[in-house]
Protein backbone atom coordinates (compact mmCIF):
# COMPACT_ATOMS: atom_id res chain seq x y z
CA UNK A 1 0.00 0.00 0.00
CA UNK A 2 2.86 2.28 0.85
CA UNK A 3 4.41 1.96 -2.42
CA UNK A 4 1.45 2.04 -3.99
CA UNK A 5 0.83 5.50 -2.45
CA UNK A 6 4.47 6.78 -3.75
CA UNK A 7 3.61 5.94 -7.40
CA UNK A 8 0.42 7.73 -7.16
CA UNK A 9 1.76 11.06 -5.74
CA UNK A 10 0.50 13.83 -8.60
CA UNK A 11 2.59 15.59 -10.73
CA UNK A 12 1.10 18.28 -8.75
CA UNK A 13 3.13 17.27 -6.14
CA UNK A 14 6.52 17.01 -7.90
CA UNK A 15 5.63 20.50 -8.91
CA UNK A 16 5.13 21.80 -4.88
CA UNK A 17 8.86 20.57 -4.67
CA UNK A 18 7.95 17.33 -2.70
CA UNK A 19 10.46 15.11 -2.19
CA UNK A 20 10.54 11.66 -2.90
CA UNK A 21 11.81 8.49 -0.17
CA UNK A 22 12.59 6.57 -3.39
CA UNK A 23 12.89 7.20 -7.24
CA UNK A 24 10.00 7.26 -8.86
CA UNK A 25 8.98 4.30 -10.46
CA UNK A 26 6.74 3.69 -13.68
CA UNK A 27 3.00 2.31 -13.78
CA UNK A 28 3.28 0.40 -16.77
CA UNK A 29 6.16 -2.52 -17.75
CA UNK A 30 8.81 -1.59 -19.89
CA UNK A 31 7.53 -3.75 -22.62
CA UNK A 32 4.08 -1.50 -22.45
CA UNK A 33 6.41 1.68 -21.96
CA UNK A 34 8.92 0.59 -25.13
CA UNK A 35 5.50 0.18 -27.24
CA UNK A 36 4.23 4.01 -26.70
CA UNK A 37 7.72 5.07 -26.90
CA UNK A 38 7.78 3.89 -30.32
CA UNK A 39 3.97 4.70 -31.16
CA UNK A 40 4.85 8.49 -30.30
CA UNK A 41 7.49 8.82 -32.82
CA UNK A 42 5.12 8.35 -35.44
CA UNK A 43 3.86 11.53 -34.09
CA UNK A 44 6.46 13.42 -33.27
CA UNK A 45 9.48 14.35 -35.89
CA UNK A 46 12.05 15.16 -32.61
CA UNK A 47 11.72 12.03 -31.70
CA UNK A 48 12.00 9.74 -34.37
CA UNK A 49 15.95 11.01 -34.37
CA UNK A 50 16.05 7.98 -31.68
CA UNK A 51 17.11 4.51 -32.67
CA UNK A 52 15.22 1.47 -31.53
CA UNK A 53 18.26 1.13 -29.11
CA UNK A 54 17.80 4.32 -27.49
CA UNK A 55 14.35 4.19 -27.25
CA UNK A 56 14.90 1.09 -25.29
CA UNK A 57 17.38 2.96 -22.84
CA UNK A 58 15.14 5.65 -22.67
CA UNK A 59 12.26 3.47 -21.05
CA UNK A 60 14.54 2.64 -18.26
CA UNK A 61 15.23 6.44 -17.38
CA UNK A 62 11.74 8.24 -18.02
CA UNK A 63 8.96 7.52 -15.57
CA UNK A 64 5.31 6.63 -16.83
CA UNK A 65 2.66 7.76 -15.17
CA UNK A 66 -1.22 8.23 -14.99
CA UNK A 67 -3.34 11.49 -15.47
CA UNK A 68 -6.95 12.21 -15.70
CA UNK A 69 -9.12 14.59 -17.48
CA UNK A 70 -9.68 17.80 -15.63
CA UNK A 71 -6.59 17.01 -13.27
CA UNK A 72 -4.02 19.92 -13.00
CA UNK A 73 -0.69 18.33 -13.76
CA UNK A 74 0.68 22.07 -13.66
CA UNK A 75 0.13 25.36 -11.76
CA UNK A 76 1.21 28.25 -13.12
CA UNK A 77 3.68 29.91 -11.18
CA UNK A 78 4.93 26.96 -9.75
CA UNK A 79 8.65 25.62 -9.64
CA UNK A 80 9.41 23.40 -12.27
CA UNK A 81 10.91 20.35 -11.26
CA UNK A 82 10.07 17.85 -14.18
CA UNK A 83 9.63 17.56 -17.89
CA UNK A 84 7.79 14.54 -20.05
CA UNK A 85 6.50 13.20 -23.33
CA UNK A 86 2.94 13.19 -23.54
CA UNK A 87 2.59 9.31 -24.52
CA UNK A 88 -1.17 8.81 -24.86
CA UNK A 89 -4.00 11.18 -23.78
CA UNK A 90 -3.81 14.87 -24.57
CA UNK A 91 -3.33 17.93 -22.16
CA UNK A 92 -4.80 20.79 -22.04
CA UNK A 93 -2.15 24.14 -21.77
CA UNK A 94 -3.98 27.38 -20.02
CA UNK A 95 -2.05 31.07 -21.30
CA UNK A 96 -2.06 33.68 -19.39
CA UNK A 97 -4.37 34.91 -21.64
CA UNK A 98 -7.07 32.21 -21.13
CA UNK A 99 -6.16 30.61 -24.54
CA UNK A 100 -6.75 26.40 -24.23
CA UNK A 101 -4.08 24.70 -26.64
CA UNK A 102 -4.49 21.15 -26.40
CA UNK A 103 -1.26 18.64 -26.97
CA UNK A 104 -1.57 15.05 -28.41
CA UNK A 105 0.71 12.76 -28.06
CA UNK A 106 4.24 13.06 -29.13
CA UNK A 107 4.67 16.56 -27.35
CA UNK A 108 7.30 17.52 -25.31
CA UNK A 109 6.17 19.20 -22.02
CA UNK A 110 8.23 21.39 -19.16
CA UNK A 111 11.58 21.35 -20.77
CA UNK A 112 12.08 24.56 -19.60
CA UNK A 113 13.37 23.25 -16.30
CA UNK A 114 16.06 21.37 -17.81
CA UNK A 115 17.80 25.33 -19.03
CA UNK A 116 16.23 27.23 -16.12
CA UNK A 117 17.51 26.33 -12.38
CA UNK A 118 14.29 27.22 -10.00
CA UNK A 119 12.30 28.24 -13.07
CA UNK A 120 8.15 29.04 -12.52
CA UNK A 121 5.78 27.42 -15.02
CA UNK A 122 4.54 29.65 -17.19
CA UNK A 123 1.21 28.17 -17.86
CA UNK A 124 -1.60 25.70 -15.99
CA UNK A 125 -1.26 22.73 -17.55
CA UNK A 126 -4.56 19.96 -17.40
CA UNK A 127 -5.52 16.59 -19.25
CA UNK A 128 -7.97 16.95 -21.51
CA UNK A 129 -8.47 13.25 -21.43
CA UNK A 130 -6.78 10.14 -19.27
CA UNK A 131 -3.22 9.28 -20.39
CA UNK A 132 0.07 8.62 -19.68
CA UNK A 133 3.29 10.77 -19.52
CA UNK A 134 6.85 9.86 -19.79
CA UNK A 135 8.89 12.21 -17.03
CA UNK A 136 12.27 12.86 -15.78
CA UNK A 137 12.91 14.64 -12.59
CA UNK A 138 15.25 17.43 -13.11
CA UNK A 139 17.29 16.03 -9.86
CA UNK A 140 17.66 13.21 -11.65
CA UNK A 141 19.77 14.52 -14.83
CA UNK A 142 23.02 14.67 -13.31
CA UNK A 143 23.11 10.82 -12.59
CA UNK A 144 21.43 10.18 -15.79
CA UNK A 145 24.26 11.59 -17.42
CA UNK A 146 26.43 9.70 -15.68
CA UNK A 147 24.87 6.54 -17.03
CA UNK A 148 24.26 7.49 -20.57
CA UNK A 149 26.00 10.25 -21.84
CA UNK A 150 25.54 10.09 -25.65
CA UNK A 151 21.82 9.44 -25.15
CA UNK A 152 21.36 12.38 -22.58
CA UNK A 153 23.21 14.88 -25.11
CA UNK A 154 20.89 13.98 -27.67
CA UNK A 155 17.85 14.17 -25.79
CA UNK A 156 19.12 17.66 -24.12
CA UNK A 157 19.50 19.05 -28.19
CA UNK A 158 15.84 17.63 -28.86
CA UNK A 159 14.78 19.33 -25.90
CA UNK A 160 16.23 22.71 -26.40
CA UNK A 161 14.98 22.62 -30.00
CA UNK A 162 11.30 22.02 -28.71
CA UNK A 163 11.89 25.02 -26.46
CA UNK A 164 13.35 27.26 -28.64
CA UNK A 165 10.30 26.53 -30.79
CA UNK A 166 7.78 27.18 -27.95
CA UNK A 167 9.42 30.11 -27.55
CA UNK A 168 8.65 31.39 -31.40
CA UNK A 169 5.41 30.65 -30.60
CA UNK A 170 5.10 32.20 -27.54
CA UNK A 171 6.35 35.84 -29.46
CA UNK A 172 3.93 35.33 -32.38
CA UNK A 173 0.64 34.70 -30.01
CA UNK A 174 1.99 37.93 -28.01
CA UNK A 175 1.92 39.65 -31.54
CA UNK A 176 -1.02 38.57 -32.58
CA UNK A 177 -2.95 39.60 -29.54
CA UNK A 178 -1.66 43.31 -30.15
CA UNK A 179 -2.93 43.21 -34.00
CA UNK A 180 -6.36 44.14 -35.12
CA UNK A 181 -8.42 41.45 -35.73
CA UNK A 182 -9.62 40.59 -39.26
CA UNK A 183 -7.41 42.90 -41.54
CA UNK A 184 -6.29 41.25 -44.67
CA UNK A 185 -3.11 41.67 -47.02
CA UNK A 186 -5.33 43.30 -49.68
CA UNK A 187 -6.84 45.51 -47.48
CA UNK A 188 -6.58 49.23 -46.63
CA UNK A 189 -4.00 49.49 -43.84
CA UNK A 190 -3.05 45.89 -44.61
CA UNK A 191 0.07 46.47 -46.37
CA UNK A 192 3.51 47.03 -44.70
CA UNK A 193 3.77 50.46 -43.98
CA UNK A 194 0.31 51.58 -43.72
CA UNK A 195 -0.69 50.13 -40.72
CA UNK A 196 2.23 48.37 -39.10
CA UNK A 197 -0.81 47.22 -36.06
CA UNK A 198 -2.69 45.57 -38.42
CA UNK A 199 -0.08 43.46 -40.12
CA UNK A 200 1.09 39.91 -39.37
CA UNK A 201 4.55 39.43 -41.01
Amino acid sequence: VIEAAKKRQSLANLDEGHAYPVKLESEISNEEAEGLFTYVQTKSAQLQAFTEAEIALLVQLFSVVQFQEGQTLVQRGEPGTWFGIILTGTMDVVLPTGAVIALPPGNIIGEMVIWVEDSRRQATMQGGSDGLVAIMLRSELPAMMDHAPELMIKLLRIMGSSSFVKQLDNVKRERAVKLKPGLKWNEPGGRPGNDKEGFDM
